[in-house]
């Protein structure tokens, strides 16, 4: 297949990269295949696929399946990131392909638990697990048996730890969720529209006149006749009496320089004499003394004030 297609023979080397990604488009034109038949029988159904990180995945086993995120392949991803030791656990899922699909999938990381000849420490399990959390990503546990039967602790000590790690239930949804449907607005009922009705995506706006000619100086309008377009406009700029005219090149005036004339300084000289003081003591001689006139009483032409006869004294007032 790959002579009738290239026109070549595979290449002896199996890591060539043009054999590699050969044989890497066949896997995911089947996995592209699997997808839609799947699809085909429900809908709703999740592809989920485990592969190994993709170096690994790629190189070794063809798997191809960060292209396959990007083509919307699958809808969900747990990679097997089985490494004896937290640091190079760290390092793959702080990779860029990791990054990038957990940003567009559910992304899971898959944690060794344990085999069957080789237990591991609750200790380094939770450390893998707070790790995953950090970066956004699930986690699965391989396998089964070694969650709490070939483990070095107890099984009961194994299963209070693993319930400390996850102290609320997650609800896992068994189908991928249909796209939202839009309800159809209804249409409103129409009036009966007239016949001579212009329709809104068929109106013309009224020309409008452009003033083309317009004159910015005279403001005379472009309805007189004679009124030439382009017409260069004389500019009057008022300029003091006492200067002489000047010509203008190309509308611009010309700058006159006149020698400044020394100003006069008038300094005041006093010439007027001071005044001289005017008298204004009083004649003290010629001043009568005051005398009242003749209708104002004095005081002793006063008579004393002299009560009713018939008002009663104090002591012989009473409250009221």
């Amino acid at each position: 297949m790959y002579k009738q297609e290239t026109e070549k023979d595979p290449p002896a080397n199996p890591e060539d990269p043009a054999w590699l990604k050969w044989r890497a488009d066949k896997l995911t034109a089947y996995v592209s295949q699997l997808n839609q038949a799947i699809k085909a029988k429900k809908s709703n159904a999740i592809f989920s696929v485990s592969p190994n990180p993709y170096d690994t995945a790629y190189q070794g086993h063809l798997q191809d399946w960060f292209n396959w995120v990007k083509k919307d392949l699958v809808d969900e991803i747990v990679v097997q990131v089985y490494r004896p030791d937290l640091e190079t656990f760290i390092r793959q899922v702080e990779k860029p392909e990791i990054k990038e699909t957990r940003r567009k999938i559910p992304t899971g990381i898959g944690i060794l638990t344990g085999l069957r000849n080789r237990q591991i420490e609750m200790e380094f399990i939770e450390e893998k697990v707070l790790s995953a959390k950090q970066h956004g990503l699930g986690v699965s546990f391989f396998f089964y048996d070694s969650l709490w039967n070939y483990a070095p602790e107890s099984k009961v000590q194994r299963q209070e730890q693993f319930l400390s790690l996850f102290p609320y239930p997650a609800e896992r949804k068994l189908e991928t969720l249909p796209p939202p449907t839009l309800p159809i607005p209804e249409i409103p009922n129409i009036p009966n529209i007239p016949g001579n009705t212009t329709r809104i995506d068929e109106f013309e706006p009224y020309p409008t006149q452009e003033y083309n000619n317009f004159d910015p100086y005279n403001q005379a309008p472009p309805s007189i006749e004679n009124n030439s377009p382009n017409q260069q406009q004389e500019i009057i700029i008022p300029v003091e009496n006492k200067l002489p005219y000047q010509e203008r090149e190309n509308n611009i005036p010309v700058e006159i320089n006149i020698p400044k004339q020394p100003q006069e300084i008038i300094i005041p000289v006093e010439t007027a004499t001071p005044n001289e003081p005017v008298p204004t003591t009083p004649e003290i001689e010629n001043n009568q003394p005051y005398q009242p006139p003749e209708s104002v009483p004095f005081d002793e032409d006063f008579p004393p004030y002299q009560p009713p006869e018939n008002m009663p004294l104090v002591e012989d007032m009473k409250p009221f």
